[in-house]
């Protein structure tokens, strides 16, 4: 797998953080799982 650095706006990056305490991703691989969801569900679309 390869890996991917991305840089945010401070807002951005707050919803980011937001969605993924709501989702309950595991803290050690927090960003991964849910920007691999929403890269899936536009592939999907």
């Amino acid at each position: 797998m390869t890996s991917m650095n991305i840089s945010l706006p401070d807002s951005l990056k707050a919803f980011v953080d937001e969605q993924v305490a709501q989702r309950g991703y595991v803290v050690l691989q927090t960003l991964s799982p849910f920007v691999q969801e929403l890269l899936n569900t536009s592939l999907e679309a």
